[in-house]
């Protein structure tokens, strides 16, 4: 719920506004300047703000503020928007601003230009830098931030129906499956169709096979009968040997599933209602707006500083794994919940689409093995994945490929505008050969895709 902030409750908004402003501002302020703004000085600050005709506005968990925002109605300036530390990650600042971004017909803002992640909330509402700054000190500037209405992020809407989801697929993605589809049909006809034809063969080697063992059996002592059965069993028909490993892979796959999922299973913590609370809500969320019968488990496992997330499947279930280190967006210094947001949200669309179940990878299963095709298939899967990801987390997903080039440190401080500026640049015969063999696009035309918003990512 959010009230307006009385007389009365000033000052439980002021203790709001400095454990929340220290934390924003601690990795590029002084500690001399940090220890400025205590709770009296912001008390102060806020009474001040009253006086001069703003309005503050507070969001309220079971009678508990756990944010607040500012908003001057005569001039349009919008500002104090600040939660708590522990909250961040949860939509409260999202709510706020929308809350009183409907009250004002043209609003602008001012922000410090290292405040990355107001800055990202700002741009998702259609904010852009304005041009203007003013130094507060060496090397730190607020800058104003204005409205353009034709920059608001309404392309993100959700689809309502299956069909709608399904339009989310990259162009090529169903033509590249039905592509393996036959082509792994294919193979396992002519596997078939080889044994078929060396039946006489076969008949004659077995044949062989049962006379050279009797002689083996009849002279035990024999050198020659025991070479002669060793020779015989070295020549095992090839047409039989593609055969059996092709059978041997069909079976084998489900084990093979049941061992990794046991063993991520047993070294990975099982987020739930009282693990990470906060990404089961997620899950939970995505899961009624896909339509799954069943929300999927999700794990989170350590794997030595490795930045992933995927989803899996063992026979009639689905389930996702995220990698610590990726996790740690949302709970470090960024509290990046909206990148995890669009990763969650990237996996869980391979499990809507189907990608991770067995009957999926059993059509596909020998015609996924050949390169090049099955890379050029799985780019578009990923495609699909992102622009759905788009939809269910609200976000471009840019700031979730930033981590995967520049880690999960230093994401944040990469200027956005410029990568995709060199982006469009990244071009070349050797690009080419290196995407290609590639199952995931590479990071460049990633982003260029899911900065379009809409459509189908190129392929090569």
């Amino acid at each position: 719920m959010i009230i307006p902030i009385t007389q009365e409750r000033l000052m439980e908004a002021a203790n709001v506004y400095a454990e929340s402003w220290v934390e924003s501002h601690k990795t590029f302020c002084t500690e001399e300047y940090l220890n400025q703004h205590t709770v009296e000085y912001q008390y102060r600050f806020l009474l001040e703000k009253q006086e001069n005709g703003w309005s503050l506005y507070a969001k309220c968990v079971d009678d508990s503020i756990k944010g607040i925002i500012g908003i001057n109605k005569n001039t349009g300036e919008i500002g104090l928007l600040y939660v708590l530390p522990q909250e961040w990650g949860k939509g409260y600042g999202k709510e706020l601003f929308a809350f009183v971004l409907e009250q004002v017909g043209q609003p602008y803002l001012t922000v410090i230009d290292h405040n990355t992640r107001a800055i990202a909330l700002y741009e998702k509402f259609g904010f852009r830098f304005s041009g203007e700054k003013r130094k507060l000190a060496e090397n730190l500037y607020e800058c104003k931030y204005i409205l353009e209405e034709d920059q608001k992020e309404s392309v993100f809407d959700c689809p309502t129906t299956k069909k709608g989801w399904k339009k989310l697929r990259h162009k090529a993605e169903r033509r590249w499956y039905r592509r393996l589809v036959i082509l792994n049909l294919l193979i396992i006809i002519g596997i078939i169709g080889y044994c078929s034809s060396q039946v006489e063969e076969h008949e004659r080697y077995f044949n062989e096979l049962q006379t050279s063992a009797q002689k083996s059996m009849d002279h035990p002592d024999s050198d020659k009968a025991s070479k002669n059965l060793e020779n015989k069993l070295d020549e095992f028909p090839e047409s039989l040997q593609f055969l059996l490993v092709g059978v041997f892979i069909i079976l084998f796959l489900p084990l093979v599933l049941y061992y990794l999922y046991a063993g991520y299973r047993s070294m990975s913590i099982q987020i739930t209602e009282r693990n990470f609370p906060e990404i089961y809500k997620i899950v939970e969320e995505y899961s009624k707006k896909l339509g799954l019968k069943k929300v999927p488990k999700i794990y989170i496992v350590q794997q030595n500083g490795v930045l992933n997330a995927l989803s899996s499947f063992i026979p009639f279930k689905q389930y996702i794994e995220l990698y610590a280190d990726l996790v740690e967006v949302a709970y470090r210094e960024h509290h990046d919940m909206d990148s995890l947001r669009f990763i969650i949200g990237h996996e869980m669309a391979h499990i809507y689409l189907k990608h991770a179940t067995l009957h999926y990878n059993y059509t596909i299963l020998f015609a996924n093995m050949i390169p090049i095709l099955s890379s050029t298939a799985s780019r578009t899967r990923e495609y699909s994945c992102d622009r759905i990801a788009q939809r269910l987390s609200q976000s471009d997903g840019i700031d979730a490929m930033m981590t995967l080039t520049a880690g999960i440190h230093l994401y944040k401080r990469v200027d956005k505008e410029d990568y995709i500026e060199h982006a469009k640049h990244v071009k070349g015969f050797f690009v080419f050969c290196y995407n290609i063999a590639s199952d995931h696009p590479v990071i460049s035309k990633r982003v260029l895709a899911l900065e379009m918003k809409e459509g189908s990512g190129k392929l090569y």
